[in-house]
């Protein structure tokens, strides 16, 4: 137990030992539901969240504190490096950011911990900056090409108001797809999903230009997902789209009989804007419809 402690203390996490068939210890025993002897409970925020049971190799403990620890809470000494960190963000990082007192630090302790045991928080950074509770308190989520949704920090607010609205918000509403990581594709949509092509000679400038005309049309089409790629990248062949011209936008409805519906706005070049995309949507799936398809 020394040797992984050792290597724990490092990360940050501190080992301390109990003696069980002491009577001063009977009532920790009990409230860990401690049955049988050695038994290794770890600790997050207070709360005993993982068991082990028996004897067990130093290598074991500390894969085992690495599966059940989650995402610490990152703590800034300042405002200056707290928004530092926010701007550094990358576009395929979600962070729940945070400004307040000691009780919404404790908060996040327990959200960030209860998403990575879930599985649906797992790779969600938690930023936090301690104001000592003399200002309003902050909150908001940034994921995405510069989204952001707010959350009331300054009500009644628990460790379950905050996963509720972390599940419903940490998803971008127009985020990049690529061969390599293709988890935004899936589970994005329900009814179907997005996908728009932009030209590997102006990706950059595109994703920039179009973002915002493609997350307030993602917003309107509830239970679609919305998703760009470069139009270099394998992702496009794995999809079965081509495009010549850009941007393209292909739908992908998940209803029988499955097709693709593909129209490009090139011609429409700065005028595009969310009213053409709507259009296009309400086409699409009238075509959909007309083919047999139930949506």
């Amino acid at each position: 137990m020394k040797e992984v402690a050792k290597k724990l203390k490092k990360k940050g996490v501190v080992c301390g030992m109990m003696d069980g068939d002491l009577a001063v210890n009977v009532e920790a025993k009990d409230k860990n539901n401690v049955t049988s002897l050695p038994t290794l409970v770890f600790f997050r925020s207070g709360y005993g969240i993982s068991k082990q049971e028996g004897f067990q190799s130093a290598m074991s403990i500390e894969q085992w504190v690495n599966a059940v620890a989650g995402p610490e809470v990152e703590v800034f000494e300042n405002q200056a490096a707290f928004d530092k960190a926010l701007k550094k963000r990358e576009t395929h990082e979600v962070v729940f950011a945070a400004i307040g007192g000691p009780k919404l630090k404790e908060l996040l302790d327990v959200v960030a911990l209860k998403g990575h045991r879930d599985g649906w928080g797992s790779k969600i950074r938690y930023f936090f900056w301690s104001d000592g509770g003399r200002g309003r308190p902050f909150a908001a989520v940034y994921r995405g090409l510069n989204e952001m949704e707010h959350f009331d920090a300054a009500g009644q607010i628990s460790s379950e108001t905050i996963e509720e609205f972390l599940k419903d918000e940490y998803v971008p509403k127009f985020s990049q797809v690529t061969a390599a990581d293709m988890n935004s594709v899936f589970g994005a949509g329900t009814k179907g999903n997005v996908f728009v092509c932009f030209d590997p000679a102006r990706f950059e400038a595109q994703v920039n230009k179009y973002t915002k005309v493609f997350v307030k049309v993602a917003r309107k089409w509830k239970g679609y997902g919305f998703s760009y790629f470069d139009a270099s990248d394998p992702f496009s062949k794995i999809i079965s789209i081509e495009c010549q011209e850009f941007p393209v936008v292909t739908l992908k409805p998940l209803r029988r009989p499955f097709a693709s519906y593909n129209k490009s706005f090139a011609h429409l070049g700065d005028a595009l804007n969310e009213k053409h995309i709507n259009e296009f949507m309400k086409e699409s799936i009238a075509a959909h419809r007309s083919a047999g398809a139930e949506l």
